[in-house]
This record gives structure tokens, C-alpha cells and sequence, in this order.
């Protein structure tokens, strides 16, 4: 508003905004400079090579990342199971009983 020093009308939205769900330009564009560095160090040729020479880093540092922060599984294991080792998370049966 004109010689108030507000933006916006009190009681006013001030319009749309951007639709729900869409990144931020800034987010893109980072998000395009990184592939960009990723394609120039080798792609994923040399992150696997890197994975398999450095595994601990990747799974937590890289890979812990990506995984969700909750996560709720359900399910039914024996303590014995898993005490010898005998639990196969394959196929979710017990190998002792095959």
C-alpha cells in the first residue's frame, strides 16, 4: 500500500504463491550443479568404485541420507533366531526348518 510502509493489505494474502509442492529456483539449480560436478568425477563408475574401496562411508554417510529417517516394519523373529544367525531376510523364513 502506497505511504503506509506495508506490502500487503492487512487481512490479505498477497496472492498465490507458488503451488504446493514445487521447489524453490534456487533448490534446482544447486540441485542441476551437482549433477553437473557428479557427471564430471567419473558418474556413478566412480562412485561405485569409490563405495567398494570406502563402504563404510557410503553406507553412512551417503546412503544413511537417502534412506527415510522413521521407518515402521512389522514382523515376527525369534531371538533365536537371530542369536544363530539362522534368520534369512531374503524371504523371510527360517533357515533351520528348510
Amino acid at each position: 500500500m502506497p505511504g503506509t510502509g506495508k506490502r500487503f493489505k492487512k487481512g490479505s494474502a498477497g496472492g498465490p504463491g507458488r503451488p504446493k509442492g514445487t521447489p524453490n529456483r534456487m533448490t534446482l539449480e544447486v540441485k542441476a550443479l551437482i549433477e553437473q560436478a557428479f557427471d564430471q568425477m567419473g558418474g556413478l563408475g566412480s562412485l561405485t568404485a569409490w563405495a567398494k574401496t570406502n563402504p563404510t562411508a557410503f553406507y553412512t554417510g551417503l546412503w544413511g541420507k537417502l534412506l527415510p529417517k522413521d521407518l515402521n516394519v512389522t514382523g515376527t523373529v525369534r531371538i533365536d533366531q537371530i542369536l544363530a544367525g539362522s534368520w534369512d531376510e531374503e524371504d523371510g523364513k527360517d533357515n533351520d526348518n528348510r
